[in-house]
Formats: structure tokens, sequence, C-alpha cells
């Protein structure tokens, strides 16, 4: 994934919720992908295939990898292919005017229980930039 930037992740994954607001009932991971694509045309890398594996196109897997975090974390849901926003993953999403990088990489939101109430000590101690 090293082509993957930590900026590039939070987009992807900002994109994901940005889907799921509009959907409060869920929608099938499909579709959120789908919808993601529309907003956030995948890179060249991102279109491509991995090597060995035909009609494995990377940008779905980058994407259901990177929402590993936001479950943990209590944000999101995915039950039988249905992706869902949970109440601490709306209000992170209105609390953080930010890409969700916090989230995506270096699982600093699953430290803290994935709570925004304890989220902001997080930002405090985040030692990488903030996009």
């Amino acid at each position: 994934m090293a082509e993957i930037t930590r900026q590039r992740s939070g987009e992807l994954i900002r994109a994901v919720f940005n889907v799921l607001e509009k959907h409060p009932d869920g929608a099938s991971a499909r579709d959120v992908i789908r919808s993601v694509e529309f907003a956030l045309p995948p890179t060249e890398f991102e279109q491509s295939e991995y090597e060995g594996r035909p009609g494995s196109r990377r940008f779905d897997k980058i994407i259901r990898f990177q929402t590993i975090s936001p479950v943990k974390a209590g944000w999101m849901t995915k039950d039988k292919g249905t992706w869902k926003v949970t109440p601490d993953g709306l209000a992170a999403v209105a609390e953080f005017q930010m890409t969700l990088t916090l989230c995506a990489k270096r699982y600093v939101c699953i430290e803290f229980g994935g709570r925004v109430s304890q989220l902001r000590r997080s930002v405090i101690l985040w030692k990488g930039p903030v996009f």
C-alpha cells in the first residue's frame, strides 16, 4: 500500500462517511464503493489490478481495507455486506473537519476506545500532520 498516502487514505474514509451519512439505514458495500469512486475517481495505481489476480481491482480492496479502523473504533458497522455509520461515527465526522486520517492510520482512535470525547485527547497526542 505504499502508493496510498495518509492523506489519500483519509480522503477515502471521509468519502465513505459522506456516503453513509446519506444512508442512515446503511448501504451495500458495493454501492458505497461505487459512490466513493464517483466522488473521488481512483488514481492510476488504484485503478490497476493486483498481479496474478485478474479482475481484482485495487480501489475496491483499498477502501475495504481502509474501513477496518473505523469499524474497530465503533464509527461504522459492516454486517452481511451492509455498511452503516454509527452515532459515534456521525459525531466524529461532525467534530473533525479534517480527513479521518487519525482513524485511517496509527489506530489512534482505537487506542482511546473510539469515543469522540476521548478522541480529542488523541488529537493533542498526534505527532503526524493533520490534513
